[in-house]
């Protein structure tokens, strides 16, 4: 009985551990993330939202971004803040977003992805981050 339980245990958490390292392959990509580069000027913040200026300084369609931050008080149930937002950045141009927000932000973390194949390609090592002297009340 013993041995039947590990040998399902062990069957079970390889097909796991399989699942999550496939994820992880369809959601990073580094040869599509050497296509896509951006820049951020004037970010500011007001109580609602968090707003930038991007532009697209590579070949490759931007997608949309993941928002991570952190506000001001670490004692504030809603002090670590993260938004995905769906928004297309052509290569060459620049556009405005706005992220709503729930809190006064202390730091951002902004990561861009492309889509390809109908899969998000979410490219960490081309975030941005901005600290608090960056982030100006507009």
């Amino acid at each position: 009985m013993t041995l039947f339980l590990s040998y399902l245990l062990y069957n079970w958490s390889l097909k796991q551990a399989k699942e999550v390292s496939e994820e992880l392959e369809k959601t990073t990509n580094p040869l599509v993330c050497e296509e896509l580069g951006f820049s951020i000027e004037s970010i500011c913040q007001n109580s609602k939202t968090v707003n930038f200026n991007v532009t697209n300084k590579n070949n490759l369609e931007i997608t949309g971004f993941i928002i991570k931050g952190a506000g001001l008080y670490p004692e504030d149930p809603t002090y670590l803040y993260s938004k995905t937002i769906r928004f297309k950045v052509s290569p060459g141009d620049t556009e405005k977003i706005k992220a709503l927000k729930k809190v006064t932000l202390s730091q951002v973390e902004i990561t861009p992805f492309t889509t390809k194949d109908k899969k998000d390609i979410y490219c960490e090592d081309q975030s941005i981050k901005k600290e608090k002297k960056d982030l100006l009340q507009c």
